[in-house]
């Protein structure tokens, strides 16, 4: 089960519950091959699985967290994401 993928240098850092692995790939190509219900880019070196959000606070200066299951560091929410987290139901 894949928690968040990082970019890392000329890799994205695949982060799974039980291990991590590498990928040699540009970020955005990554993120045009996953499903956008499933995975969200929180910030630009950043994608998120949503399924693994438990959940996000806010700090000083507008900065936003993102928590997931066992992961434990928080990770940051970039300001041009965070429309993402402030969305109500109607």
């Amino acid at each position: 089960q894949i928690r968040y993928f990082r970019a890392c240098g000329r890799y994205i850092e695949v982060v799974l519950a039980d291990r991590t692995a590498l990928l040699r790939q540009p970020m955005h190509l990554l993120l045009r091959q996953l499903d956008p219900a499933l995975f969200w880019q929180i910030h630009r070196s950043l994608i998120i699985n949503v399924a693994q959000l438990d959940h996000v606070r806010t700090g000083d200066a507008e900065q936003m967290w993102a928590y997931l299951h066992g992961v434990p560091e928080p990770l940051p929410v970039s300001r041009s994401f965070q429309h993402r987290f402030r969305q109500t139901a109607l």
